[in-house]
């Protein structure tokens, strides 16, 4: 299944009765730290494509799209803390799939494949926050509604909110219009 099919079921399956590791429907599990958002905003991102309809077929060219160190740096510092605590209450099977250690599981494993503990298989392993951790549960839910690489969304991220400041100056500057508090 895809990931945005495999989401898509699993809410579709707590919505109805318990969600996948076993959690009542309105029992308020929480994690211990937030999901953090995207390091992008939708909002921005739609408005670059909306004003350049080409931009969507040069941002979906990976390598068209560069990450920044910045980029790297700025993810890590956005995810780091939620994804430690994350790895805190699993570990990794011998089939790579997430292993909850708490029942119920208060988080949403988002992309990634799980299990409850006592339907895993083999030695369990520390799960290690790395690249395939990240891609999965922020990376990959993040950019299925832009349908853009991470780079991509991040670029036109930045040329949205150019657009956004072009816009601004021109309505302060040119017409004399400033933004009402609201």
């Amino acid at each position: 299944l895809t990931c945005l099919r495999r989401l898509d079921l699993l809410h579709r399956n707590h919505a109805m009765s318990k969600d996948t590791c076993g959690a009542p429907v309105g029992e308020s599990l929480r994690p211990p730290v937030p999901y953090p958002a995207p390091c992008f905003d939708d909002v921005f991102v739609n408005a670059a494509l909306a004003h350049d309809p080409s931009l969507q077929e040069v941002l979906s060219d990976p390598a068209v799209c560069a990450l920044r160190v910045q980029d790297l740096t700025g993810l890590l510092d956005r995810v780091g803390k939620e994804m430690a605590a994350y790895c805190k209450d699993h570990r990794l099977d011998q089939c790579f799939r997430h292993v909850c250690l708490r029942a119920p599981c208060p988080w949403d494993h988002k992309c990634c494949r799980f299990v409850t503990l006592p339907d895993s298989k083999g030695p369990l392993q520390a799960l290690v926050g790395n690249m395939h951790l990240i891609v999965f549960r922020y990376i990959k839910p993040w950019t299925l509604s832009c349908q853009l690489s991470y780079a991509g969304a991040l670029l036109a991220d930045r040329k949205g909110r150019q657009l956004r400041g072009d816009v601004a100056s021109f309505r302060t500057e040119v017409l004399g219009i400033r933004r009402q508090a609201p």
